[in-house]
């Protein structure tokens, strides 16, 4: 809504505007520095045809500018270009694996979790409490058992947490 106005605000009398602008003559110059100003000045003053020389038009000079040409062609690329049109595409129809794409070191030291192998943890855990337990994760991955009953916790991996009353949150489940 706010587009619209601004929009009509600056659309308004554009027209006139151009007219103006195109009408004028010459740009006008940018305004001098007082000293610089000052030296010009002095200049004209100490020259008596100065003046009358900055502001005609040498046509000689004009006639030389207009038989200049130039002429230029691009140097040949050193890269050979390719057709791409005989290039086979990508045969692979392999699934997008989120945890083969997180880059993951080669050696873990003791104590510290990648984590793959944080994620591979609590899916263990999460598959078959009983059997992986805080104690016996705690040995296969060499970390504190403390540690590991906070993560088994208190970490929750793709958890969606909603957010507002509970009463909406009752109509979206049921």
């Amino acid at each position: 809504m706010g587009a619209r106005i601004v929009r009509a605000v600056r659309n308004i009398n554009v027209e006139n505007r151009a007219h103006r602008l195109i009408e004028k003559e010459k740009p006008t110059a940018a305004p001098k520095h007082p000293t610089t100003a000052k030296k010009i000045d002095e200049f004209i003053q100490s020259t008596p045809g100065a003046a009358q020389e900055i502001s005609s038009k040498h046509e000689k000079l004009n006639e030389f500018l207009k038989q200049v040409r130039v002429e230029s062609t691009d140097p040949a690329s050193p890269l050979k270009k390719t057709d791409r049109t005989d290039r086979q595409l990508p045969q692979s129809t392999k699934k997008f694996d989120f945890i083969d794409s997180l880059d993951a070191p080669s050696m873990v030291p003791e104590g510290r979790l990648s984590v793959p192998m944080l994620l591979e943890m609590l899916s263990k855990h999460r598959r078959s409490p009983e059997e992986f337990t805080a104690v016996k994760l705690a040995d296969e991955y060499r970390i504190n058992v403390e540690d590991t009953k906070n993560i088994l916790e208190y970490f929750k991996a793709f958890r969606l947490v909603r957010i507002g009353p509970p009463e909406e949150i009752r109509k979206i489940e049921s």
